[in-house]
């Protein structure tokens, strides 16, 4: 049987981007023709601008409502109306106050505010338009750079991310933060080298973050550098001994050196700290199942599904167990499931193993096909739980097809490169296959009426 792992970062896939957004300094209003009315539109404005400050949101857009009854063409009010509106939640009504903004006057405050909202709402093709046009009208302005890159994360489009985090570090080259973001990114695009170096800068900058620790271990992790990584993750638990990633980190880490004693102590702790932690509890889980306590790994997957029913691979893997188990049902049960979530190679090639105990040969055929199609070597899946195919067929009581033997038994390299040998045993067992009366229907002019036969001339008689 195969578990269905997932080729996935362990730590950078869950570094979080930070959505609480830096709101930037209120614009002030600009010039009112009528002095009077000026000055009732500044005192308003200004009372509502001390309201948000001091965070009571509900209170300043009350008085910039007033100041926009006084005069309705001040782009600034609706910007910080809107503002107000999307620190209270109101993001809808914070989006329609910037597009009343815009329409008076094209403001980079506004698009780059009107660009959070659409932050905030997973709309990050908008998000990267606007802050773009933030940008135009303020090319110094760090918060837009920051948060395109965000967007531009959140669209997998990392070379670009590290451009605008690159553009904004040059204007504020002390902020840690942006060091970790872009250590992040270079992460997520698998550059490891540039990820420790950047990780690395933000620890100068800001050295008791366990968080960064935790990224550059990971980073260290992935280049093979598990000493060093080890050495990170210890050293931000040191400074967070409730950090559920670092316990993770140094589970991960020691079941890479074989020291499963620790890991399963380190997944522990972990779990401990968040029993919701999906990573560490398959980590265990699979930890189990390598060392064949099977009912604490099936209980380990079972809540791993009980937290997400659509985690496919957890639902193989569980398959996997109950079949070690002994319980091919509900192994084939799980194996149906897993695909039913997602088509993918390992669950098709265990149920097509499973298929074969119930001598079910067509639809094994199938399975194997599939999972051949996706990529994986049938005969290394089969090795994985038997030795070749007359174990296979002693431990179950079953004769194997000749042909699904060979899909079982013969790579496909070695399939490619046929001999005079196995083509002739080929083509004898075709031949047998063929009933009998098949033949007396088989043309015996195939030379003078090839083209008649392959492109449908007229036929040549005698």
């Amino acid at each position: 049987m195969v578990t269905a792992r997932e080729s996935t970062t362990p730590l950078e896939a869950r570094i979080r981007v930070i959505r609480q957004l830096v709101r930037e300094d209120a614009p002030q209003p600009d010039s009112v023709a009528d002095s009077e009315s000026k000055r009732g539109f500044d005192a308003l404005f200004d009372s509502a601008l001390s309201s948000q400050k001091e965070g009571d949101y509900q209170a300043a857009v009350a008085e910039y409502t007033r100041a926009i009854e006084v005069n309705l063409r001040i782009a600034d009010a609706f910007v910080n109306r809107g503002a107000a509106y999307e620190s209270m939640g109101e993001l809808e009504l914070a989006l329609k106050d910037y597009n009343k903004a815009l329409a008076l006057e094209p403001k980079s405050e506004a698009y780059n505010n009107r660009g959070n909202v659409f932050f905030k709402r997973g709309d990050y093709g908008k998000a990267v338009q606007d802050y773009s046009e933030a940008l135009e009208l303020d090319p110094r302005k760090v918060g837009a750079y920051t948060y395109r890159a965000h967007a531009l994360m959140n669209l997998l489009s990392y070379g670009r991310a590290i451009q605008d985090y690159g553009k904004a570090l040059e204007l504020d080259p002390e902020n840690a933060d942006l060091h970790t973001y872009i250590g992040a990114a270079y992460a997520l695009k698998g550059d490891y080298d540039n990820a420790v170096v950047s990780y690395t800068r933000a620890l100068q900058l800001q050295p008791r973050n366990a968080d960064t620790y935790i990224n550059r271990g990971a980073a260290h992790h992935n280049r093979g550098d598990v000493d060093s990584a080890e050495k990170d993750y210890s050293r931000a638990l040191e400074l967070d001994p409730n950090s559920a990633l670092a316990h993770f980190g140094l589970g991960s880490v020691s079941i890479g050196k074989g020291d499963f004693d620790r890991a399963f102590s380190e997944l522990d702790a972990a779990l401990r700290l968040n029993p919701d932690f999906a990573d560490a509890r398959y980590a265990r889980a699979s930890l189990h199942l390598e060392k064949g306590e099977l009912d604490r790994a099936i209980g380990d997957f079972d809540r791993l599904l009980a937290q997400n029913p659509r985690n496919y691979v957890a639902c193989n893997d569980r398959g996997v167990a109950y079949e070690l188990k002994g319980d091919l049902s509900e192994a084939m049960q799980d194996y149906d499931r897993a695909l039913s979530i997602r088509p993918h190679k390992e669950s098709y090639v265990n149920r097509g193993i499973g298929l074969l105990r119930l001598s079910q040969w067509d639809k094994a055929r199938s399975d194997f096909l599939s999972a051949s199609n996706m990529g994986m070597s049938l005969v290394s899946a089969f090795r994985t739980s038997y030795a070749d195919v007359a174990a296979f067929e002693k431990a179950h009581g079953v004769k194997l097809p000749q042909d699904i033997a060979d899909m079982v038994s013969v790579e496909e390299e070695a399939r490619s490169g046929l001999t005079a040998e196995s083509m002739r045993a080929m083509f004898e067992r075709i031949w047998k296959s063929v009933p009998p009366d098949a033949f007396d229907d088989l043309p015996t002019d195939l030379a003078k009426n090839k083209k008649h036969y392959l492109y449908g001339h007229p036929k040549e008689e005698g």
